[in-house]
């Protein structure tokens, strides 16, 4: 499931995508969550319903499970679980193939279409999680966003310690800046600005900020 699937479009909406799985006893009790982010471009819909199937059988034959119900809400998953319909492209076709090996290990192996209100606590497990790597998307963006990369160090600097050369508004971190005055004060001439055709001198006031120690 992704992050549009859930919530629709939003501002700086990252587009993340989580696989939600839940294991269940024959009551009906959770006896296994499965929250798991999926990192970049997987594909649509369809890949992931497929990709949370095989987490879910996995676990299930991890916890010795023989028996399984495969309970579903996503009509292309379990029409193309049962050979009604037929994957389009390689790669789908390659993961529903390896869904299919799985299925065989279990004694006996099931799939059912439900409706959407019977699979309720899946679609919250996928909603939480992904409202949580939603926020950690963006929170890493603002992150980045306070960041500047030094052209001359190629360093990514938080943007508070970058310098920005009054009369052409180059900008260099400030240890750059200080290394590349400190050099052409020792040579005896006036500094410029770095940027690399660029004739603008740096006063002696604009220096001085890069002599203290």
């Amino acid at each position: 499931m992704t992050s549009r699937d859930v919530v629709g479009p939003r501002d700086r909406d990252p587009g993340v995508a989580v696989l939600a799985v839940a294991v269940c006893g024959p009551q009906g009790e959770v006896v296994l969550r499965i929250q798991k982010p999926v990192e970049g471009a997987v594909g649509g819909r369809m890949t992931l319903e497929v990709m949370a199937l095989m987490e879910g059988l996995d676990a299930a034959l991890g916890l010795g499970i023989g028996s399984v119900t495969i309970v579903t809400d996503y009509r292309p998953l379990h029409n193309h679980m049962l050979g009604i319909w037929r994957p389009s492209g390689k790669k789908l076709a390659d993961l529903i193939n390896q869904v299919l090996s799985v299925r065989k290990k279990f004694e006996q192996c099931e799939i059912s279409l439900v409706e959407p209100s019977q699979v309720s606590y899946v679609v919250k497990l996928a909603r939480d999680s992904i409202d949580v790597q939603i926020a950690k998307s963006l929170a890493a963006s603002a992150r980045k966003e306070k960041r500047e990369t030094c052209t001359i160090c190629l360093e990514d600097t938080d943007i508070t310690k970058i310098h920005a050369v009054e009369g052409c508004g180059h900008h260099f971190c400030f240890s750059c800046m200080k290394e590349h005055v400190k050099v052409k004060l020792l040579h005896g001439m006036l500094p410029a600005c770095p940027q690399d055709g660029c004739t603008t001198k740096l006063t002696v006031e604009g220096s001085k900020i890069f002599l203290l120690p």
